[in-house]
Parts: structure tokens; sequence; C-alpha cells
């Protein structure tokens, strides 16, 4: 079980003098400390609210600056949770952005270094086909998330991004599309899993339903037979024959045609 705190150690000379902020952090009843960098009079620190009294000069940059403090070491403790990694003081400590991949825990430059990695396995300078629709996929999250922490992700974010496509995005219209954008995403997530980068899925509870797509209506045996007595008949209009074929074409190949 890991706790922290922010104390002031209290050096000699009184409460004219400035003291050191420091971060205590207890695991197991063993605790270390880090200095904050930052040094105050006695008579500025709350130590019950562990922060600066309001009447403190630069009281709001401060503030801000311990609060902010506090709640990198909890998004910290969570983060190592979650990753079901080892609550140890050396990994409280250390910077999340080194850590274990050249990505720094960063979903957005996992996802660019797949995709620019598929582009030199596939020999091509400019992505085409279906490299290019990910491609248009993952700007649109950058668009939304600029940056996105794999190991913190939850299936809120997934709602959030979701709500975002189908309510947001002028060029979206059909549910399709935005199940494609989360599909992409979902795809990112799982070689990011297989390569043990993470072990956070938020898709776990979050199920992607499929689109409901049009049943293909094809013509009876009937009407087969008779559009194909008209091919072959001599009298038809050039321009009927061309409509003809090409909405037989349509038919059974699913293309829509002009």
């Amino acid at each position: 079980m890991a706790s922290f705190k922010l104390t002031m150690r209290e050096t000699k000379g009184g409460n004219a003098e400035e003291h050191p902020i420091y971060v205590r952090v207890t695991i197991n009843r063993k605790s270390k400390f880090k200095s904050t960098k930052i040094k105050l009079l006695k008579a500025d620190w709350d130590s019950e609210k562990q922060n600066v009294k309001r009447s403190t000069q630069n009281y709001s940059k401060l503030s801000h600056f311990f609060d902010k403090q506090k709640l990198d070491l909890q998004n910290r403790i969570l983060d190592l949770q979650m990753r079901e990694v080892a609550i140890t003081h050396e990994n409280i400590w250390q910077d999340p952005r080194n850590e274990n991949n050249e990505f720094g825990g960063d979903l957005i430059k996992f996802a660019e270094a797949y995709l620019e990695e598929e582009m030199k396995r596939r020999n091509i300078s400019q992505p085409d086909g279906t490299l290019r629709g990910w491609w248009s996929k993952l700007e649109r999250l950058k668009k939304h998330s600029p940056t996105l922490n794999i190991h913190n992700t939850t299936e809120s974010f997934l709602q959030a991004y979701k709500d975002y496509l189908a309510n947001e995005v002028e060029d979206i219209s059909t549910y399709s599309t935005v199940y494609g954008h989360l599909k992409f995403l979902r795809k990112i997530w799982k070689l990011a899993l297989r390569k043990e980068i993470t072990k956070n899925y938020p898709f776990k509870h979050f199920p992607l339903t499929e689109p409901e797509y049009a049943e293909k209506d094809y013509l009876d045996r009937v009407e087969r037979n008779a559009f194909m007595d008209l091919v072959g008949d001599e009298n038809l209009p050039p321009y009927l024959m061309n409509t003809l074929v090409n909405f037989m074409i349509a038919c059974y190949s699913s293309q829509n045609s002009s």
C-alpha cells in the first residue's frame, strides 16, 4: 500500500527562515523523500491542506504547483496498479515518458510508428488503399486527442470519442463510419497488447456493435429470364440496351451505376 504527503522539513533558524517542501512517499511503512525544490516560510505553509496559505505571495501559482504534484503522484500510482507493475519507490519516481518503450505510453506515437513501419514493409512512400484510410482515422483521433495515454485510458474516453465522431464531425453521417474509426482504434490497442506495451484494454467492457447493412435483393428466376430475353432483342434501342446491361451488372456485383 502506497501513500504520499507534501511536508515541510524544518531547518535551523526558526520561523524567519525558509524551509524546503518535500514529497514523502510511504510504501509498506518505508518512507522516502523527494524535494520539490520549493522553500517557504513556516508561516506560509498549511500542513493540514499540504499547500500554501492564501496569504502567501504568489499564492495562485504555488497552489497550482503543489496541487499538480499531488495529482501527478496519484495518477502515477494508479497507472502502476492498472498495469500490474510493482509499486516501488523507484517505479513511482521513474519518469513515465521514458519507461519500457520509445513511445512513453502514448498511443498516438505508437500508432504512427506502426503505420510508418507498414509503409516500409509494403515498400511505398505514400499511403494508399487501406493504409490511407488508417492514416485518415489516426489524424481524426489526433484532432480529438493529440496525446493518449495507453495505460490510463478507460471506457469513458471511448464513449466520449464515439459521441464526438457521431455528433461533432461534419463529414461523418452514418454509424458505419463511426464504427470504422473505433474498429481502427481497437486494432491498434490489440497490437499494443500483443507487443506487451500495456495490459490496459478499455475495449474489454466496450463492445462494438457492427453496423446493419442492407441485404442484397437479387432478381428471381422469372425476372432474370425476362431481362436475358431482352438482352438478345435486336429491336431494343442501344441506349436501353446499355441501361439494361448496367442494371444487371449492378444487381450481381453491388456496384452502383449512373
